[in-house]
């Protein structure tokens, strides 16, 4: 069994499950021979145990996570009030000892309370291009203001671009701003492929825009979670208005250093909706608990608090990274 890929699921409902099999399942978002989208495989529908391979990587974005932290404090860029940008190199070692360049995006926002999660209006807004896809309408509206900035920022890092693989490393709210800015980097054909890894993120939108980010063949997202966080619940999904895109890897012990044995692989499962059966959020994993705790929304991840600007050295000795020192106002 292969546990390092995304699941990537469609939107077709099912109506009756007898002799149900993943292969029926095809494209109604879009031409199901368009070659930039995937189809689901049976063997990737059962929860387990997340392998060492991965895990190396999970640490090592969330010790880059962590350091983006110190964005607030230090170094790199305001994109507008609440939401912090940064771009730099990281050289990082493979599973085989190879020490590879990524060119790294690391966005941060601030994070709401509890009080505030629970009071907030919860909208959805059409998201453009694709049918049936919405967005929630406040992180849609703040990602739009920083759309000039950003696109500024990556602009001037184009050269970077066709030299390094590309991956975006976030935390809460700032994965929803990074999400959004790369689906617009892979509309417009300014990077090849993008891995991104995010941390404690909220919902984005509905089903239908979930399902047209997990079929996207270029676009590999790992979504990490941490025991009973809060915000990976959030915004509130009534009737199913919101739904996560991406497997879910849920850290299941209290401050994994880490316990390996307690990292779940957790694929999306089958959902019954209004008659009909689609592929939903896995209620096994962060998902299970009935009350969810804003205070484990910082993790600790892999043993990397995410609110915390710290010099704590990386998970592996050669592991390094250095942000582009310039200015893009």
């Amino acid at each position: 069994m292969r546990n390092s890929k995304p699941l990537y699921i469609s939107t077709q409902p099912i109506k009756n499950l007898k002799n149900f099999k993943p292969s029926d399942i095809h494209l109604p978002v879009s031409d199901a021979s368009n070659s930039n989208y995937r189809h689901i495989r049976r063997e990737d529908l059962i929860l387990h145990l997340t392998g060492p391979t991965i895990l190396k990587n999970f640490k090592l974005y969330a010790w880059l996570s962590m350091k983006a932290s110190c964005l607030k404090k230090k170094i790199i860029y305001k994109v507008i009030p609440g939401i912090y940008a940064q771009i730099g190199v990281g050289s990082l070692p493979t599973v085989t000892g190879i020490v590879i360049k990524k060119l790294i995006l690391s966005i941060q926002a601030d994070e709401l309370s509890q009080a505030e999660w629970l009071s907030r209006k919860n909208d959805l807004v059409d998201y453009p291009g694709i049918e049936g896809g919405k967005v929630d309408a406040a992180f849609y509206s703040k990602y739009l203001e920083t759309k000039g900035i950003m696109a500024k920022m990556l602009a001037d890092i184009s050269n970077e671009t066709k030299i390094y693989k590309f991956a975006l490393v976030a935390y809460g709210i700032g994965a929803v701003y990074g999400i959004l800015t790369i689906l617009e980097l892979l509309k417009k054909s300014l990077v090849d492929s993008i891995n991104v890894y995010s941390y404690g993120q909220p919902r984005i939108g509905n089903r239908i825009f979930a399902e047209y980010v997990d079929r996207i063949k270029n676009l590999l997202i790992a979504r990490i979670t941490f025991k009973d966080d809060f915000v990976p619940r959030m915004p509130v999904n009534l009737q199913d208005e919101y739904l996560h895109h991406a497997v879910e890897y849920w850290i299941a012990s209290e401050g994994c250093f880490c316990d390996d044995e307690r990292v779940f692989t957790c694929p999306p499962i089958l959902r019954k909706i209004n008659g009909y059966y689609y592929y939903g959020e896995n209620m096994n994993c962060n998902k299970q608990f009935s009350e969810p705790n804003i205070e484990s929304h910082n993790g600790p991840y892999f043993s990397y608090k995410m609110d915390i600007c710290l010099e704590i050295p990386p998970p592996f000795p050669d592991a390094q990274y250095k942000p582009f020192d310039r200015n893009w106002t």
